[in-house]
């Protein structure tokens, strides 16, 4: 898995993406591509490898329960007070990216 990009993220997600619960990631920024092999990280740790299938521009004011509910969360405004913790002030019409992901490879020990 070397060289490969890293999706990384905190490790209270590791089980909703280990699950299949989360299968989408929302940044402030993306250089990743449909198609794209990527490794993923939680809490440090290499939990496996991911098939990037989309990624969508969206402003913050559009996001959805639908969005909220593919990255794991149980309401829009759990995923936006989230947002908000890991990135500070986000404006109505600021630009995110919506990364959907797809697990292919799962490291055993977890």
């Amino acid at each position: 898995m070397a060289g490969r990009k890293i999706l990384r993220f905190k490790e209270k997600f590791k089980e909703d993406i280990l699950s299949g619960r989360k299968t989408t990631t929302i940044r402030r920024y993306s250089k990743l591509k449909p198609g794209e092999i990527v490794r993923i990280e939680a809490g440090g740790e290499v939990i496996g490898e991911a098939e990037i299938r989309k990624v969508v521009r969206k402003e913050f004011k559009n996001l959805t329960v639908k969005d909220a509910l593919s990255d794991g969360f149980k309401s829009l405004n759990d995923l936006k007070r989230m947002l908000q913790s890991l990135y500070g002030e986000i404006y109505e019409d600021d630009t995110l990216y919506i990364i959907e992901f797809k697990l292919l490879n799962i490291r055993r020990q977890y």
